[in-house]
């Protein structure tokens, strides 16, 4: 029985342009942006602990929304909205993660935001369906029957708390204790995470994203960031 063959060709392309891609960022010719680490910021990423809870609004199980507007809760918190925002994300895409990981997720997002020309509230909190949006939720839509189900619906997770640490990062990265490191980056992805993390990487590649090495800054490995203009 004939068997179409273009899967298979296709895949061994994208193969390909990944591994060139791949040696072509190890050519020596990239400059690290570890020297943007100094040793004034490592001693902030150092003293950053986890601290306690500053909210206490978990999403919805059934809706992946969370209960309660931005503002409402970044007042709870005592905290700008935008600072409360970038604290959320980092929270509920790498809370556990060193504090390095997490500037360079604060970041990202920070970036990002800048990039579309928004608020970092306002690119956190659009959501494709439209009664998801305008409140912090699941980066995945969880609710079952609706348009979009169990695809993504945020461009990240604010799903989840944010601690004082979270807080700590998201403070350095407004007030300038923690500058920018990423070399711009306005992606990030864990490949862990990722059903297809070659397909990731080749999409964002063809679609005009440069991956940026963050090695010797203390981030985690596990994680991958990438600019796109």
């Amino acid at each position: 029985m004939f068997r179409n063959p273009w899967p298979y060709i296709l895949g061994i392309i994208a193969a390909v342009a990944y591994a060139l891609w791949a040696l072509a960022r190890d050519d020596g010719e990239g400059a690290s942006v570890a020297d943007k680490l100094g040793d004034g910021v490592r001693d902030i990423l150092s003293s950053v602990v986890k601290g306690s809870r500053v909210t206490h609004a978990p999403y919805s199980k059934t809706t992946g929304v969370v209960p309660g507007s931005p503002d409402s809760l970044a007042s709870d918190a005592g905290i700008d909205v935008e600072v409360y925002s970038l604290a959320r994300v980092i929270a509920s895409e790498e809370g556990l993660s060193s504090a390095a990981t997490q500037a360079a997720v604060g970041w990202s997002v920070r970036n990002e935001a800048d990039r579309r020309g928004a608020s970092i509230t306002a690119l956190l909190t659009h959501a494709k369906l439209a009664s998801h949006s305008g409140s912090y939720g699941t980066q995945r839509n969880i609710e079952v029957g609706t348009v979009g189900y169990n695809g993504s619906d945020r461009y990240a997770s604010t799903a989840n708390d944010p601690y004082a640490g979270h807080v700590q990062v998201a403070s350095g990265i407004f007030d300038g204790s923690i500058p920018d490191f990423t070399g711009g980056a306005n992606q990030f992805d864990r490949p862990a995470g990722e059903t297809d993390p070659l397909a990731v990487a080749v999409n964002r590649i063809n679609s005009g994203s440069t991956e940026v090495d963050l090695s010797g800054t203390g981030v985690d490995e596990g994680i991958r960031f990438w600019t796109k203009m």
